[in-house]
């Protein structure tokens, strides 16, 4: 049966799959951060604070309106007894539906919302779309990332960097729109690459058609990774907005771009599980104690080049902070170490994630996570009120360190791994 346009190509090697995915990332992430010393001199640590809100809202929305088809493809994509192209259709359905019902809600529930979050009804609507479309574009990523092709990934990522980088500065330093322009301009680029590469990038991969048994097994496998992609949103997001309300907008604006700054290692992070991934399924498949070994040895270094990235970002960023920021701005080195470590845990996590995402057996993820994600707010709510911004930094490290070990454990058990090198 048919499953591609006109057959996949064999991709590079893990190794170089990495270093493309990593030099885009680091591109793209290039853009953003060259851009921040001149924005702290247009907004005000409140204004930052309410674009981090906005772009929590955007994170949390995210599992909402797409129910992580994406996910579903990717591992749809390997099962070669099945039709892909229908199923892909079936996805970008559940997409439409799913975005098109979460702006409804947050319509209906515009003010209590508004209450909570400090942003006008319109732009939580703003913030549901930008998700929509992002997770739209996604769908040809995921392709491209399965079909080993990281080079046409990367320069997507790269010029969507650039994109909303330029309409950043110009909402923001020409028009003067404040904390309004940095989301408008989240929008605009979202709008335009849907419509410049998302469309024309779908059209050989969707067949016009779809059946229900593709609905039903892209809805399910979906919505059984709800809880866990809404609780990892939710430890990288509900941080915000119990700063935003504890705190104020001002030191969540701080706190918001140590968090930025950390951010560098999760970045690292997904550059290489981009790569890891496809790579792990496809070893998974031989059922060999020699490969098996070989995966533990990699993941292991890949534990330590993850640390070591976050130790040395560590030291430098208070260097770079205090040469590159507005004066109002010096204090977010603070949250920079936190922030790290958190996120090399994180990384961590995704690399023994897959093994549980090829055993199918998503909702022990699902699990794990809601659990991390009720840890991190219980850690917020009781470490901001009496620490302030800094307790949720450590909030965050303590439940990606959470996350990750029950998940190795968990992994352990779905796909036994000769974790134990030196013993059978």
């Amino acid at each position: 049966m048919s499953r591609v346009p006109a057959g996949g190509r064999r991709g590079p090697g893990l190794f170089r799959s990495a270093t493309v995915y990593g030099a885009s990332n680091i591109l793209q992430r290039a853009v953003p951060v060259l851009l921040l010393p001149v924005l702290t001199f247009y907004l005000s640590a409140a204004d930052v604070g309410l674009i981090a809100v906005f772009t929590a809202a955007v994170g949390l929305a995210t599992p909402f309106v797409g129910v992580n088809v994406p996910y579903a493809i990717r591992r749809r994509y390997f099962d070669r007894d099945r039709e892909f192209p229908p199923y892909v259709a079936s996805c970008l359905v559940i997409l439409a539906v799913g975005t098109t019902a979460s702006v409804l809600v947050v319509r209906v529930l515009g003010q209590p919302l508004a209450l909570a979050s400090g942003l006008p009804v319109g732009w939580l609507a703003a913030a549901v779309l930008v998700a929509g479309l992002q997770e739209f574009l996604m769908v040809p990523l995921t392709i491209w990332q399965v079909e080993q092709q990281p080079g046409r990934y990367a320069w997507v990522q790269f010029w969507r960097s650039i994109l909303v980088a330029a309409l950043t500065a110009l909402f923001v330093i020409v028009f003067a729109g404040g904390w309004r322009g940095a989301a408008a301009a989240m929008l605009v680029a979202a709008v335009a690459l849907a419509a410049a590469v998302g469309v024309p990038a779908l059209r050989p991969w969707v067949a016009p058609r779809f059946d229900r048994a593709d609905l039903r097994h892209a809805f399910r496998y979906g919505v059984g990774l709800v809880p866990h992609t809404l609780g990892t949103m939710g430890i990288r997001s509900i941080d915000r907005f119990v700063v935003a309300y504890y705190a104020g907008a001002a030191a969540n604006g701080l706190y918001w771009v140590g968090y930025q700054v950390g951010f560098v290692i999760s970045l690292v992070a997904d550059a290489v599980n981009r790569a890891w991934t496809p790579w792990l399924y496809a070893k998974l498949t031989e059922n060999s104690t020699a490969t098996d070994r070989r995966i533990v040895r990699l993941t292991y270094g890949y534990f330590a080049g993850i640390a070591a990235c976050a130790v040395l970002l560590s030291i430098v960023a208070p260097f770079v902070i205090q040469v590159a920021l507005a004066p109002e701005f010096h204090g977010s080195e603070a949250f920079v170490w936190w922030i790290a470590v958190g996120f090399a845990f994180n990384g961590m996590y995704a690399a023994v994630a897959g093994f549980v995402f090829y055993s199918g057996r998503t909702m022990i993820l699902s699990w794990i996570t809601g659990a991390s994600a009720i840890v991190s707010l219980v850690l917020n709510l009781a470490l901001v009120p009496r620490y302030g911004a800094i307790g949720a930094a450590q909030a965050a490290a303590a439940a990606f360190f959470l996350k990750f070990v029950l998940t190795w454990a968990a992994a352990g058990r779905v796909r036994p791994m000769p974790w134990r090198l030196g013993h059978p």
